[in-house]
């Protein structure tokens, strides 16, 4: 009972650093499609459809694989990596943006290639982050009885740790951080909770804390 409290307190901690991620990248992306409604429509849908297909495809892994906490680790891991990638991959957006801008001006082509841009760009590290969910559900909500209130606990976790990385990172991380040591933390934080979740998915991890 006390290792799946300890994936709850990890679960939490990787949804504050998802919305890090999210702050951080609306803010940085906003530099090179602007700042008008559609393009930060564009930059939160494509956030929010990435989070949509990550869980709908974990969500099926879930119950097959036999190892989740592995896989949850496995997860975070990735979701750091990509976090570091992003401060090498965000700036090359300008110029194929250039590029759509002259072709496409004016038109709706134009709305549609910067939300395709958006979409492939953020997908695979949202897509991680969506797998997230079901993966802890499956690992904290093993009882039938009580599973309403356990999946609950989850979602109380996501919600609590979403809500202070969206909070801190607005008020203090950026102002006093700056955006490209505000991404390093977050990865960081993904990497070494990725690191430790994956010792304790092993059978002698798993031993020991219970």
């Amino acid at each position: 009972m006390r290792f799946a409290w300890a994936i709850l307190l990890g679960f939490a901690i990787s949804n504050f650093a998802s919305l890090i991620y999210e702050v951080a990248w609306s803010r940085e992306l906003t530099y090179i499609f602007g700042t008008s409604v559609y393009a930060v429509s564009t930059i939160l849908t494509s956030f929010m459809a990435g989070l949509a297909l990550g869980s709908y495809i974990f969500g099926k892994l879930a119950d097959r694989y036999e190892n989740p906490v592995k896989l949850f680790a496995l997860l975070e891991i990735g979701i750091g990596t990509y976090g570091v990638g992003t401060l090498a991959i965000f700036p090359f957006l300008r110029y194929p943006f250039f590029f759509f801008h002259d072709l496409f001006e004016g038109t709706f082509l134009f709305s549609l290639s910067k939300f395709l841009l958006c979409f492939f760009v953020l997908l695979p590290p949202t897509a991680l982050i969506g797998g997230t969910f079901p993966l802890v559900g499956k690992i904290y909500a093993s009882g039938i009885a009580t599973l309403g209130k356990r999946v609950g606990v989850v979602y109380t976790a996501d919600t609590l740790g979403a809500a202070m990385g969206s909070f801190l990172t607005g008020f203090i991380f950026l102002p006093y951080l700056g955006l490209k040591n505000t991404i390093f933390a977050a990865a960081a934080i993904n990497l070494l909770l990725g690191i430790a979740i994956y010792n304790f998915s092993s059978p002698r991890g798993g031993e020991a804390a219970e």
